[in-house]
């Protein structure tokens, strides 16, 4: 005799939608994951934060693009006023703006990328600048931007070094800060040596500016933990 097999019930049925979603779900989860992986090294990076390996650090940043050379998110007649000043040595460049305002790639910045970007601006809509360039695509100063438009740099951290010991006393304090506001203000009387310069850059950008102090001014007020940070 031939058994009858009733229709399932509503909760049976509701019980079954419910798992089919479920898995469904970290399925895509994990995928999306996968790919995240794939693409920046690990989660950590992804969302924007450094991540150490060994003595080095890595730290995504955002990828600027070439002709933005004051970083300021757009190309416009200021762009063209900075390179005017750079090349009469009115303003001075980092490694990265070198980069930004060489538009022809030529591997200088003269009255060229001057002209260039100067057209460029002129001509938005067009492609009549009648000269090569490589103006608003996005660089690195080292490799290539990600799939997602960001920068990867990798920095050395010196296990030996006290970040944020400006004045060598072997502790963190406030007198730091005091010391690097008026060295960067070239106050008479107040210098850096070599080792001091290293603990001096608490961001970790190769620079020693008015950002290193904002950053021990973060950290003593508590919104830092540790030095070197550069989030």
């Amino acid at each position: 005799m031939k058994k009858h097999v009733g229709r399932p019930s509503n909760d049976e049925l509701r019980s079954r939608k419910n798992k089919q979603i479920l898995i469904i779900g970290v399925v895509a989860v994990s995928i999306f994951l996968i790919v995240l992986l794939f693409e920046t090294g690990t989660l950590s990076n992804l969302m924007g934060n450094s991540v150490t390996d060994g003595n080095y650090k890595k730290i995504e940043e955002k990828a600027y693009e070439i002709g933005d050379v004051n970083k300021d998110g757009s190309i416009n007649i200021m762009d063209v006023q900075s390179i005017g000043n750079y090349i009469v040595e009115l303003e001075k460049y980092d490694d990265y703006q070198k980069i930004l305002a060489d538009v022809n790639k030529d591997g200088a910045v003269n009255t060229v990328d001057q002209t260039v970007l100067r057209k460029y601006i002129s001509n938005y809509s067009s492609s009549s600048i009648g000269m090569q360039h490589h103006i608003g695509e996005k660089a690195c100063l080292e490799g290539r931007p990600n799939n997602r438009g960001y920068c990867i740099r990798k920095i050395y951290i010196d296990s030996q070094i006290l970040y944020g010991d400006v004045n060598s006393d072997g502790k963190v304090n406030i007198e730091d800060q005091t010391k690097l506001s008026r060295c960067i203000a070239d106050v008479s009387g107040y210098s850096l040596n070599e080792t001091e310069k290293k603990a001096a850059d608490v961001n970790l950008d190769g620079e020693i500016n008015i950002d290193d102090v904002t950053t021990l001014q973060k950290y003593f007020a508590g919104m830092i933990k540790k030095l070197p940070y550069n989030g």
